[in-house]
């Protein structure tokens, strides 16, 4: 039986080894098994296992920026690190007691829209103030609900395109690193999906 077990493990590797031997990030090696662009490649529990024959896909995103664009502020820095990473994100500067602090969150390209931002807010605030929480089955139909009729079924790559222009804006890049930095962007962009 331990030579079968050898044998699995010596056939197959594992996403960490995968980014290694390919020099691709972990998170697009998972993304290639999702989209089964990865021949072989198999879920084992949480987990991806990958033949140790396996070719290195060829239909990869580009992760890089068309030409270089050098960070001058510790936001700008965070921003290009969640760009890199192929995530949607937004990231402050805030200012507490005199402290600058950077808040920073990356989410799913199908995260939760603002509407279940809200609803998710008004249900914890029920529950903080008068003990009151919906069922899970109750709260999961609100949120569909909402998703259906959110503003987000209205996004086009123009608006996604407008809406991370005036971020790097805020953020302070020049007009030509927001151009190279929102082709990169428009390289995440997925329809919306309810």
């Amino acid at each position: 039986m331990s030579d079968d077990k050898n044998q699995v493990v010596s056939t197959y590797m594992t996403v960490s080894d995968a980014s290694k031997n390919w020099a691709i990030p972990k998170h697009r090696i998972v993304k290639l098994c999702e989209d089964c662009l990865i021949d072989g490649a198999a879920k084992l529990g949480d987990d991806w296992i990958i033949p140790t024959d396996a070719q290195k896909p060829e239909i990869i995103i580009n992760t890089t920026l068309s030409r270089p664009v050098k960070a001058t502020t510790a936001v700008q820095k965070v921003v290009l690190d969640h760009i890199e990473k192929g995530e949607n994100f937004h990231t402050r500067e805030i200012e507490i007691d005199g402290k600058i602090f950077i808040v920073s969150s990356a989410f799913p390209k199908q995260g939760c829209t603002p509407e279940e931002v809200f609803v998710s807010y008004l249900v914890s605030q029920l529950e903080k103030y008068d003990g009151l929480r919906p069922s899970a089955s109750d709260h999961n139909d609100l949120m569909k609900e909402i998703r259906a009729i959110s503003s987000a079924n209205s996004n086009t790559l123009e608006k996604y395109i407008e809406h991370y222009r005036k971020l790097f804006k805020e953020y302070g890049f020049s007009d030509e690193d927001i151009e190279v930095l929102l082709e990169r962007k428009s390289q995440d962009y997925e329809d919306f999906i309810l």
